[in-house]
């Protein structure tokens, strides 16, 4: 499914606050992953740059999502944390 800019922006935030947890190391590491994040065009794409990090409910899943009410990841199971 692709992704709203609202989506993305939350992806961004979720981004910063794992940096000042000190979960990525550099900030060349948050830059690579911020330049990621706003050229992602699906759900998979914003998946991919937080495999390596703790889940956060993933808010930035339901930040645009309104329709069908549930978001899949690459094994077609519903997101964890997902509120539709």
């Amino acid at each position: 499914m692709r992704v709203s800019d609202a989506e993305r922006e939350a992806a961004a935030a979720e981004l910063r606050e794992h940096f000042a947890s000190g979960r990525l190391s550099t900030s060349d590491e948050l830059d690579q992953r911020l330049t990621s994040v706003f050229a992602a065009k699906t759900r998979a794409d914003l998946n991919a740059l937080f495999t390596d990090l703790p889940s956060s409910g993933h808010g930035w899943a339901s930040a645009g999502a309104s329709g069908s009410g549930q978001a899949s990841g690459s094994s077609g199971t519903p997101e964890m944390g997902f509120v539709g």
